[in-house]
């Protein structure tokens, strides 16, 4: 337990992991980085000091079925900001309609794969 305090990850923090995928490699990509850029213009707006946001990166399996993915990760101590602020992004967040573009989010992830 002591190796989760640094850096921080559950059970000291809530995480929720954003993952975009599409068909394309270069427009799942530059969407990730828009929407990460999205949420951290949001995190600086709202003044949103116990949010961390980690990314983009490519999923660590970075293609199923012919689609590709790439995500990254917000923490923050509070769960009652997380859940706000992962219903918020899922909401409002701007996805282009080309490219079969997908974003999705999951709150409290089992697994990062």
């Amino acid at each position: 337990m002591g190796h989760r305090r640094q850096p921080i990850y559950p059970p000291f923090v809530s995480l929720t992991n954003v993952v975009v995928s599409g068909s394309e490699q270069r427009a799942t990509a530059s969407t990730a980085q828009a929407a990460a850029d999205w949420v951290r213009q949001l995190v600086q707006r709202r003044g949103l000091r116990d949010l961390t946001l980690v990314g983009p990166a490519p999923c660590p399996i970075d293609r199923i079925k012919d689609r590709w993915r790439w995500h990254f990760l917000l923490k923050s101590s509070s769960p009652r900001l997380m859940s706000r602020v992962a219903r918020y992004v899922a909401e409002r967040c701007p996805v282009p309609a080309e490219a079969a573009l997908r974003l999705v989010v999951d709150r409290d992830p089992v697994s990062l794969l």
